[in-house]
């Protein structure tokens, strides 16, 4: 039993470290069978034995517009991109959540929506930095907001600020220096 997506993506990192990941990244029978696999965890069964499903996309690994979403294949990418970076990504939102494994924060499903920003470890500690409560390490109250400073508008102006800037080989401080007044 894991206790968050971030553990579950350390063990899948080491789990997969003998297999070319370029190789295995977008193998749909292997991320389908580790949700199976992991079903029990990734859809628990409540106290009458009943199980809430998602949609299938966050277990059978399939369409290739919500990869991202997948349950399995997302914290082992975020672990081997990101590493120790990404647990703020992974952490339950909730500290008493009875199904950790279950979950994807709207935070995620913004930053993740876009390979661009998923994929820089400069915007992935920006994020954190802006959208996480220093004390605890857990995503800020409001993370998930559409509007200004929001994680949507943060991967818009990133896109942008692209087309000037080598954002990805700046360090989070000259990032956070070009950004908008909304994110101050």
């Amino acid at each position: 039993m894991f206790k968050d997506r971030y553990e579950f993506g350390v063990f899948l990192v080491n789990l997969l470290k003998p297999y070319d990941p370029h190789l295995i990244s977008y193998n749909k029978g292997l991320w389908s069978w580790l949700a199976a696999m992991f079903f029990e965890q990734l859809a628990p069964a409540d106290l009458d034995g009943k199980r809430t499903l998602r949609r299938l996309y966050v277990y059978v690994f399939s369409e290739s517009r919500v990869y991202y979403r997948h349950l399995v294949r997302e914290p082992w990418y975020l672990v081997r991109i990101h590493g120790s970076e990404a647990r703020y990504l992974l952490a339950p939102i909730r500290t008493d959540d009875p199904a950790p494994l279950s979950r994807q924060s709207y935070l995620l499903d913004q930053l993740a929506a876009r390979q661009f920003v998923i994929s820089s470890p400069t915007l992935i500690a920006t994020a954190r930095r802006l959208y996480t409560d220093p004390r605890t390490g857990r995503q800020r109250r409001g993370a998930g907001a559409k509007g200004k400073g929001s994680p949507r508008r943060l991967a818009l102006i990133a896109n942008q600020l692209a087309l000037t800037y080598d954002i990805h080989n700046m360090s989070v401080d000259q990032f956070m220096r070009i950004l908008p007044r909304e994110f101050r």
